[in-house]
């Protein structure tokens, strides 16, 4: 049976209803005070990041009337030998040769480097603490030949906050618009909204500059609890 786009889309809503239910979890924990339960959860709503890239990434691949049998194949082999960043920019190049309308001159290259640049941070680097995770390295991480720690990712994974991972999980819904306006409507929408996007992103990320994990915590311990959760 071929790929349908609508079982990707149906993926991806479902993915989001599993992050909203995952939120929902921490936000209680953290009300609670239960410290240990919230930073377990963390970890999970990191590695439900990563499951929810990679339901975009599909998505964006079958995006109708885009990319060729041939293109599509050749994004998956360069994900399979070089890994799921390297799929994502391998799809901007190809749809990227589809914006005939782009002027000449520094359009094309600008739009390269700054999708790159959200490539890279908000699927590669995630993508690296996902990783560990899968190989049972929950606190510390090992290098790739497992002969000792890796001190860059340990510190990643010991700081992961979950106000950073919301940042990348606004930012990942605006990279995949992008996409998919490159890929579906490389002459129009792409041209007309390309920077209006990135405007945004950068807007929304600026205003939530100073959110963390403390401040989260401050904000939930002002909303009173359901009358189901409060303790009799």
């Amino acid at each position: 049976m071929s790929v349908q786009y609508t079982d990707l889309c149906e993926n991806c809503r479902k993915a989001e209803s599993v992050w909203k239910f995952s939120k929902r979890i921490f936000n209680d924990c953290l009300k609670r005070n239960k410290i240990a339960e919230a930073e377990c959860q963390t970890k999970v709503l990191a590695i439900l990041y990563c499951t929810i890239a990679e339901s975009y990434y599909l998505k964006i691949l079958y995006t109708p009337n885009s990319l060729s049998e041939s293109e599509i194949q050749e994004v998956k082999d360069t994900t399979k030998f070089h890994g799921i960043s390297k799929g994502w920019e391998k799809c901007l190049d190809i749809a990227l040769k589809k914006c005939q309308a782009a002027p000449k001159g520094s359009h094309i290259p600008n739009v390269k480097q700054t999708v790159e640049r959200l490539i890279k941070a908000y699927i590669l680097d995630p993508s690296l603490i996902r990783n560990k995770f899968a190989h049972g390295q929950w606190s510390n991480a090992l290098n790739s030949e497992q002969t000792k720690l890796n001190s860059e990712v340990t510190t990643k994974i010991q700081k992961l906050d979950v106000s950073e991972i919301e940042k990348c999980k606004y930012a990942l819904t605006k990279l995949a618009q992008i996409m998919t306006d490159i890929l579906a409507s490389p002459n129009k929408a792409h041209m007309r909204d390309f920077w209006k996007l990135i405007c945004e992103l950068e807007e929304e990320l600026d205003k939530r500059r100073e959110w963390t994990f403390v401040s989260k915590k401050e904000k939930l311990k002002k909303i009173p609890a359901p009358l189901k959760l409060r303790k009799r």
